[in-house]
C-alpha cells in the first residue's frame, strides 16, 4: 500500500526539472521560475482531463517532450547569436511551438477526410 502512490514521484519530478532546467538555460528570475512551473504544471493537468474525458479515457500523465527539452536547451546558447537576446529567442520558440501544434492538427483532420474520401471512393467502384 506504501510504494503504491511511488509512481506519482517519478512523473511529477519530470514535470518540475524540466521547467526548472529550461529556466536556468534562459536565465529567468526566482519569481519567473516558479511561473513557468506553475503554467508546465496547469497545462499538464488540462492535458490530463482531456485524455480522460475526450481521447483513450486513461489516467496516463506524460511530461514535457524529451525532444522539445533538447530543442529549447540547445537554442538557450544559439539563441542569443540567432535572434540576439534569450526573450526574443524565447518569442520565436514560443511561436514554433503553436505552429507546430496548428501543423499537427490540420494534418490529423486532412488524415481524417482523407480516410473518408477513400471510403467513399472505393465503395462507388
Amino acid at each position: 500500500m506504501a510504494l503504491s502512490s511511488l509512481q506519482w514521484m517519478f512523473i511529477l519530478a519530470n514535470c518540475i526539472i524540466v521547467p526548472i532546467t529550461i529556466a536556468a538555460n534562459y536565465g529567468l528570475n526566482d519569481m519567473e521560475t516558479i511561473s513557468f512551473i506553475q503554467r508546465t504544471l496547469f497545462v499538464l493537468g488540462i492535458a490530463g482531463i482531456l485524455q480522460a474525458w475526450l481521447g483513450h479515457c486513461l489516467p496516463i500523465n506524460e511530461g514535457p517532450a524529451g525532444l522539445w527539452w533538447g530543442v529549447f536547451s540547445l537554442y538557450a546558447s544559439l539563441g542569443t547569436v540567432l535572434f540576439g537576446s534569450p526573450s526574443e529567442t524565447l518569442l520565436v520558440l514560443q511561436f514554433s511551438l503553436m505552429a507546430s501544434g496548428v501543423i499537427a492538427i490540420l494534418l490529423s483532420l486532412l488524415g481524417s477526410v482523407m480516410c473518408i474520401v477513400i471510403e467513399v471512393f472505393f465503395a462507388i467502384r
